[in-house]
């Protein structure tokens, strides 16, 4: 990492992927509240808790453990395979698809966006609960963020394109000997990215107003251009 090799930066690289809630936790949730919680993705299915817990702890300069998701079992790995640190950060980086994205109206919750909503969500449970998340539980660990940088995608299709992409790229990394069965279809993947939509098309709109700086990527990720805040050019 340039922070590191070239600043000689103590870096803690981080996650928001890495504190999803484990199966078990997630089919409680679901359960409960709505079965499409089942699936890792949208606010509501992190543990928030140790989020703010390993935060806290790094900015104190405490040694803390790092928590990592192995997303092959969809579950988190042992603690006793996290990484720790133990020397004070300079910077704390945290990524994330939503970090950062404000919560929405109930008048944009109002209508589906897409067939998963309107097939397993059409009364907007599963929405507004992830809204509630999104504006009441996560809104506060944002507000940590000192500067908040977006790379920004041309549109939610492109997204759905790399994702595509990636997948293939799994594909042929695989061996004749390789269990395949984690690999998915096209349509395996547009159903998955269909959790990811609402907010996702309500950052690219949202969140270029409210970054310290926004990267405008191109089709092939490279990037177009940067903008800035008017805090940060001043």
């Amino acid at each position: 990492m340039l922070l590191g090799t070239e600043h000689h930066l103590n870096c803690a690289v981080l996650s928001l992927d890495d504190f999803y809630l484990n199966q078990s936790q997630r089919q409680q949730r679901a359960q409960t509240i709505h079965p499409l919680l089942a699936t890792r993705g949208v606010p509501g299915t992190h543990d928030v808790p140790l989020m703010l817990q390993t935060l806290q702890a790094l900015k104190l300069g405490q040694p803390t453990l790092l928590p990592r998701f192995n997303k092959a079992i969809d579950n988190p790995y042992d603690p006793k395979d996290w990484p720790q640190v133990t020397d004070a950060m300079d910077v704390i980086l945290m990524e994330g698809w939503c970090w950062g994205t404000p919560a929405q109206t109930e008048a944009e919750l109002a209508q589906p966006v897409n067939r998963l909503e309107q097939e397993h969500d059409p009364d907007a449970v599963w929405r507004r609960y992830v809204n509630q998340q999104l504006e009441n539980v996560y809104q506060p660990i944002f507000a940590m963020a000192e500067l908040k940088l977006m790379l920004r995608a041309p549109s939610f299709e492109c997204v759905m394109h790399w994702r595509l992409e990636q997948e293939q790229k799994l594909a042929q990394k695989l061996t004749e000997s390789d269990d395949d069965s984690a690999v998915m279809s096209a349509a395996q993947i547009n159903q998955f990215i269909s959790y990811f939509q609402r907010l996702t098309e309500h950052s690219l709109a949202h969140q270029p107003a409210l970054s310290d700086v926004v990267w405008q990527l191109n089709t092939t990720r490279s990037i177009d251009n940067m903008e800035r805040s008017k805090e940060q050019l001043a």
